[in-house]
């Protein structure tokens, strides 16, 4: 497939977060793993700005994650806080529009959070 062209791979599960603060609410969300190239055409716009490689970039030991407005209000969560998904940490870094209705997501970097 490589010799056809660019490619590009992710993983979209359902999985269950956890705020690492104590007033954190726990939630199951859609999460997406993506690899450095992703999205393969287009942007993903977040709030604020910036990139999305920038987003998930790992800052003193952490990954970034890109997490929804509705999964941030839902968790109690705010932008910095951490949040465990299994043994993954990640530090809620930007926040995205909704891109599916009634879904909570988080996206982390692939094969790299820690």
């Amino acid at each position: 497939m490589k010799t056809q062209g660019q490619f590009v791979r992710w993983i979209d599960s359902r999985a269950m977060a956890r705020p690492t603060k104590s007033d954190g609410r726990p939630t199951l969300v859609q999460l997406k793993a993506v690899e450095p190239a992703y999205p393969l055409y287009g942007t993903i716009e977040l709030k604020g700005g910036g990139s999305l490689g920038d987003a998930l970039a790992k800052r003193d030991g952490i990954w970034g994650a890109v997490v929804e407005e509705s999964a941030l209000k839902r968790m109690n969560l705010a932008p910095g806080d951490r949040v465990r998904v299994a043994t993954s940490r990640s530090r809620c870094g930007a926040s995205s529009p909704a891109s599916r209705p009634r879904t909570e997501r988080l996206w982390q970097a692939s094969g790299r959070a820690s």
